[in-house]
């Protein structure tokens, strides 16, 4: 990794995981140590389909919590529009009765 960035995220479809593709992620960070190594790397690999699986129950999550918070924002713009709406025609009423010569 040296030259390299240290962060590394790999799609592997050969070799053992021709059948079962996986997704590797490897880090690497620079440590102090009495030896000759100054880096630290660490790896996590995972199963292609465990990962698209996750992803898409994201996927679903988050798109139930955008149109949760959608309806949410409707119903208080209908509230908000009724508060508002409902002193003029209020007004309007009373002006109206004003003209017709009523109280």
């Amino acid at each position: 990794m040296e030259g390299k960035p240290a962060k590394l995220l790999t799609e592997v479809h050969d070799g053992r995981y021709a059948n079962a593709p996986a997704v590797a992620a490897f880090i690497g960070h620079k440590v102090m140590t009495d030896g000759d190594e100054e880096r630290l790397i660490m790896g996590l690999a995972q199963p292609l389909s465990i990962v698209l699986q996750q992803a898409d129950r994201l996927g679903t999550v988050v798109v139930q919590m955008v149109a949760g918070i959608f309806l949410v924002c409707i119903l208080i713009a209908a509230v908000m529009a009724r508060a508002v709406t409902r002193p003029i025609n209020s007004l309007s009423q009373a002006v109206q009765r004003f003209a017709n010569g009523r109280k």
